[in-house]
């Protein structure tokens, strides 16, 4: 710890080449049945000619064997398979964070450029609160501590906690070439989303936690910033905190449970919830969003999670890539770099991120940040 299938018929419109394959997914009711097939097909329609998978949701291709049978295998018993040494280096680092809410992250190597690019200009959220970042990866990790200096200088308590190892690394990259993005819906990209309640459980039964997906741009708004909107809003009866998908598919309360993981808001009471949450992972095995199919299945059957659960307003952090009052979700979108770059928040400090989105470095290699005078307005 370092601290300083069958496919159903869309609700939604039919998908458009010039719409995004995201928003076409999410028209679907039951996508756990979505066949594999059909989303490949469709992917590949949305997909712009000569755009690259770097910073981006590729579609879902062919699974690997060997992350295929690890996620199998640990979706029957998600939390014994972490290790309680990992979990008890959460602990650790989160109770060495206070007793004020805090900011959570979790990466790999495949998205520490957008990582740099969100924290830098998330800085100014970030003053007066620490943040923990959990590496699934040793890359990630490495990464994080190089960061710690400029967190400190910005007024940041940033811990770095390594939980690597729990990841079957040899699937991610072929183990050889360049640093490529994990593909949205493969064997991998679940296994890694399922890691989100795994390290909420554990870092919320310390410590008040607001977890942000790597690809959500944060500022200031009129109540604050993201953290100080959620400590205001949060209802006394919500175990969880959970962002929304597109409010037109979104009629209250939970008609369709349509919530999107990417924020998530949970405290020392959100035990319960959390292990219902990963307890819903064999039954959604083949559903390409993973956790988030757990979380929506759970509040589709348990009306005790229903109660426990409270949604924070599309509005508050906008999805695909539109600016909410809070920040912006870089979600459903085929690029993300190139999204960023469009709107003028493609910021990463770190070298040979401007261009590409991702860092073309050995598995072993230094990663060496820019100095922390070039992190300073």
């Amino acid at each position: 710890v370092v601290v300083a299938g069958t496919a159903v018929v869309p609700q939604a419109q039919s998908p458009q080449r010039d719409g995004s394959f995201c928003r076409w997914y999410d028209g679907y009711s039951n996508r756990e049945k979505v066949p594999l097939q059909l989303l490949q097909r469709k992917a590949a329609a949305f997909k712009k000619p000569g755009t690259s998978s770097a910073g981006g949701h590729a579609a879902p291709g062919a699974p690997s064997g060997a992350t295929c049978e690890t996620l199998a295998q640990y979706s029957h018993h998600l939390e014994q398979t972490f290790g309680e040494h990992r979990a008890a280096r959460l602990r650790a680092a989160a109770s060495s964070l206070g007793d004020r809410a805090i900011y959570l992250y979790i990466s790999t190597r495949d998205v520490v450029c957008i990582l740099d690019s969100t924290w830098q200009q998330a800085w100014d959220s970030f003053r007066g609160r620490s943040v923990l970042h959990a590496a699934l990866d040793p890359d990630a990790h490495q990464y994080c501590v190089s960061r710690v200096a400029a967190a400190k200088a910005r007024g940041v308590v940033l811990a770095c906690v390594d939980v690597s190892g729990w990841l079957p690394a040899s699937d991610r990259n072929g183990g050889h070439g360049p640093r490529q993005d994990v593909e949205f819906g493969s064997c991998a990209y679940r296994l890694i989303v399922w890691s989100k309640p795994l390290v909420l459980l554990h870092v919320s039964a310390v410590v008040d936690a607001l977890f942000l997906d790597t690809d959500i741009l944060i500022w200031r708004g009129p109540e604050g910033t993201l953290l100080d909107w959620v400590e205001k809003n949060r209802k006394a009866s919500s175990d969880l905190l959970v962002s929304s998908v597109f409010p037109g598919f979104l009629p209250p309360p939970f008609a369709d449970h349509r919530v999107n993981t990417g924020v998530l808001f949970a405290k020392r009471s959100s035990a319960e919830l959390i292990r219902g949450w990963l307890g819903q992972a064999p039954s959604v095995l083949r559903g390409v969003t993973g956790d988030q199919e757990g979380l929506r299945t759970l509040l589709r059957e348990q009306a005790w999670a229903r109660r426990a659960v409270q949604q924070i307003p599309h509005g508050v952090v906008s999805e695909y890539a539109n600016g909410g009052q809070y920040g912006s979700h870089f979600t459903g979108v085929p690029d993300k770099a190139i999204a960023m770059q469009q709107q003028g928040r493609w910021k990463p400090q770190l070298p040979g991120c401007q261009a590409t989105g991702f860092v073309d470095t050995p598995r072993n290699s230094t990663l060496k940040p820019a100095s922390v005078a070039e992190d300073l307005p």
